[in-house]
């Protein structure tokens, strides 16, 4: 859900110059988190948890090493 929000509050812009990532599918899966609780499967959330956000994760780093690279240098090094 934190993931969905940081993504929906990133200007449409930016969101436009990385399209490799699913940005609308991202907000999708919080709105349908946070209004449809009861319907998620969390097994399936466990799963892209472990395989997909990683690969997110380094996408994001690479975003920051390009836009805010004086922030994503002391990121790096502490991960």
């Amino acid at each position: 859900m934190v993931i969905g929000e940081a993504a929906r509050s990133m200007n449409a812009e930016m969101r436009d110059r990385y399209p490799s990532i699913p940005w609308g599918r991202i907000m999708g899966f919080r709105n349908f988190a946070v209004h449809e609780y009861f319907a998620v499967e969390w097994n399936i959330v466990w799963a892209i948890a472990h395989r997909d956000v990683p690969t997110l994760e380094k996408q994001v780093f690479s975003i920051l090493a390009v836009e805010y690279p004086n922030l994503a240098a002391p990121l790096e090094r502490s991960n």
